[in-house]
This record gives structure tokens, C-alpha cells and sequence, in this order.
């Protein structure tokens, strides 16, 4: 619900680009850095635990945003959202990974499952361009956005009080060097490093393609949430379209494309072209994540699921921070207009070299070219063996 306005707040604020960059990536380093102490947690508490922890997390960090008196308290905001984020998502994908179980039809399972988190993207920011919309011309912007933060404090404190079912305890061996030598492998080095390069971008359109749709006038204020809730609707399709495409390699170089594909849309900076982009943007990201996780299982042995969706996740927030501040800092060497297109070409087709390079990997540890279509049974026995 915030977190397309977070960065527009600021700069609405006062802040510069750079300044907006810093406080993107003040929420992925604080990530990166809790995101695997607090998943080995889930070897001793139950995942639901973690996930409440990350929703009160994350209502701090709106209280902190809504009172911050200077832009420099809104780093404090900045490092609690990213606790929340650190304790909240691997917690939350262990869990559905694990309900979609282990079966033949675990893709369309996890995707259905999976597509929880863009309904809740596209009510959330609907809902922030109707109260943004809903106050009278010349009304003081400060205003709205802390009408927007309040709402989304209270669904925070509504969803950490809704009651779970039975509290799981993950159990996973202990996180020493025999166990971390056991989760990596070539496989899950090319599949982060393809994660890492598409949530550079995203974290490039989160932060800043608000920032220039307000410099360009392009559409209202207003209904800049709408652009991205209508890119989460698409995300909603993406994730079951996920299981009928034929696979997850299938799936990750469809979301690498569809990423270059949206460049010359973000280039052309029209209305319609704006949103034909987000459009092709949200069914890029749909088709990112469930094929991401079912590749993550079929790489790791059973027992480090949790902790390898932490190290996944660490990629992708990790991608997500470097785009904001590295966007950030080449607005002074070259404009919105060009950067954000470029990115979004140039990162798709890395992207789309290293998914060919993964699938290519697979096919040589499993024999056959489909090696991330099925879970790789035989490799992960041989992990959990030692080698």
C-alpha cells in the first residue's frame, strides 16, 4: 500500500533522487544483513512467530515515517521496514512452499497459493489513490500521505492480530560450514545472480518512476498508486500462468523478456504506453517469483528450504537496494528518462543469458535438458549426504 508512495513522500519532503535512493537502500542493507539470523530463528520458532514479528515491524516503521520530524529520522523508519522485511518473507515463502508440498502439481499449487501477495498489492495502492484523491484541491500534501501511512498502520496491526493455525517448527540442520557447503552449488549461484538483476530493476521503477511521472506530469499525482495496483492485477495473472507455460526454466526466461520488453514503453512516457508497461512489468514479476521458488526447491535439499529461500531473498532485496541507490547516483550523470528504459533492456537480457546458462547447468546435473522442471532428487540426496 506504501511502498510505491514511500519514496514520492520524501521527495515531496525535500529530499533529492539521492536522497530517495539512500532510503531504498538503507531497507535492503538492513535486509540483507537480519534476513538469515532471523530465518536460522525458524529452527527454534514457529514461521508464524517470525511473520507477526515482521507485520509489527513494519507498523513501526509507518509510525515512524508518519511523526518523523526531519528527513533524517526517516532512515530509522527505513532500518525497522527492513527488519520487517528480513523477519516477514522467508517465513511467510517457507510456509507456502511447504503447504504446495512436493507433487507433480506443486507449480499450480504454489501459484494459486502465490497470488495472496498482488491482490494485496493491487487493493493496497487502489486504496491509497482513493484517500489521496479524496481530499479537496489545496489541501496540504503532508496531509494525505499520513492518511495513506494511518491506513496502512491499521491493516498492519488488524493482520498481525488474525490468528494462525498450528504453530510449525522447522527443523533444519545447524548453519555450520559443512551445511552451508552443502546449500550452494553453480545452479543457485546462476539462479541468484539472475534474481539479483531483475530486482535491480525493480527496485530502479519502485523508486524512482514515481519521482518522474510527477517531473513529467505524464498522469495525477493521485493515481500513480492505480499504475501500480493495475501492475499487480497482472502480477495476479502471472502467477498461475506460471504452472501452464511448461516449467520454472520456461517461466524465468518469460519474466527475463517480458522485463527488456517493457524498455521502449517506459521510454515513450505516454499514458498508455506508461501503462502498458507496468502491465508487462506486473506479468514479468508474476512469473518471477513462484518460478524462482520452484527452481529454490529443486536445487536445495528439503531440510535447508528455509534458509535457502532466505539466501534467494536476500538476492532479491539486495538487487532491489543497489537499483534504488545506484539510480540514485547516475541521476548526475544522465536523466530518469533514459535511465530507467536502459536498466530495464539491459538487466532483461542479462538476465535471459544467465536463465540459458542455469537451464544449460541443470540439464548436465540432471541428464536432461527439462533439469528445472522436475525437483532434482539425486542432487539433493547426494547434499544431504555430504556430496
Amino acid at each position: 500500500m506504501t511502498a510505491p508512495i514511500i519514496g514520492l513522500y520524501a521527495y515531496r519532503l525535500g529530499a533529492t533522487p539521492g536522497q530517495v535512493g539512500a532510503y531504498y537502500a538503507t531497507i535492503a542493507v538492513t535486509t540483507f544483513v537480519s534476513r538469515l539470523p532471523l530465518a536460522s530463528l525458524s529452527k527454534s520458532r514457529p514461521s508464524l512467530n517470525l511473520t507477526r514479528l515482521g507485520l509489527i515491524l513494519n507498523l513501526a516503521s509507518l509510525l515512524v515515517l508518519i511523526l518523523s520530524p526531519s528527513l533524517s529520522v526517516m532512515y530509522l523508519g527505513c532500518v525497522l521496514r527492513g527488519l520487517g522485511f528480513g523477519s516477514f518473507h522467508p517465513s511467510a515463502l517457507s510456509e507456502a512452499v511447504r503447504i504446495a508440498g512436493s507433487s507433480a502439481d506443486r507449480e499450480k499449487r504454489l501459484g494459486l497459493i502465490m497470488t495472496a501477495p498482488p491482490v494485496g498489492m493491487s487493493v493496497g495502492p487502489l486504496l491509497s489513490s482513493l484517500i489521496l484523491a479524496g481530499y479537496p484541491v489545496g489541501t496540504r500534501f503532508i496531509d494525505q500521505y499520513t492518511a495513506v501511512f494511518v491506513v496502512a498502520v491499521v491493516i498492519s496491526a488488524a493482520a498481525a492480530a488474525i490468528p494462525g493455525g498450528a504453530a510449525v517448527v522447522n527443523v533444519e540442520e545447524s548453519g555450520g560450514p559443512s551445511s552451508w557447503r552443502q546449500l550452494f552449488s553453480r545452479e543457485l549461484a546462476l539462479l541468484l545472480s539472475s534474481r539479483f538483476i531483475l530486482s535491480y530493476v525493480i527496485g530502479t521503477i519502485s523508486s524512482f518512476l514515481p519521482i518522474l511521472i510527477v517531473q513529467r506530469g505524464i498522469v495525477p499525482e493521485h493515481e500513480i498508486p492505480i499504475l501500480f495496483s493495475v501492475s499487480s492485477v497482472f502480477n495476479i495473472l502471472g502467477r498461475p500462468l506460471s504452472a501452464k507455460i511448461g516449467g520454472a526454466y520456461k517461466s524465468l526466461l518469460a519474466s527475463s523478456l517480458l522485463t527488456a520488453s517493457t524498455a521502449p514503453l517506459l521510454y515513450v512516457k505516454s499514458q498508455w504506453s506508461l501503462y502498458s508497461a507496468m502491465s508487462l512489468y506486473g506479468i514479468a514479476v508474476g512469473l518471477f517469483i513462484p518460478s524462482s521458488l520452484i527452481t529454490l526447491q529443486s536445487l536445495v535439499p528439503p531440510s535447508h528450504l528455509t534458509i535457502g529461500i532466505a539466501v534467494l531473498t536476500l538476492g532479491l532485496d539486495l538487487g532491489s537496494g543497489m537499483g534504488s541507490l545506484a539510480t540514485g547516483l547516475l541521476l548526475s550523470l544522465a536523466e530518469l528518462d533514459i535511465i530507467i528504459p536502459v536498466t530495464s533492456a539491459v538487466a532483461g537480457l542479462a538476465s535471459v543469458i544467465l536463465v540459458w546458462a542455469l537451464r544449460l547447468s541443470a540439464g548436465e546435473v540432471s541428464g536432461s535438458s527439462e533439469g528445472l522442471a522436475k525437483p532434482n532428487k539425486s542432487t539433493a540426496k547426494n547434499r544431504e549426504g555430504g556430496g
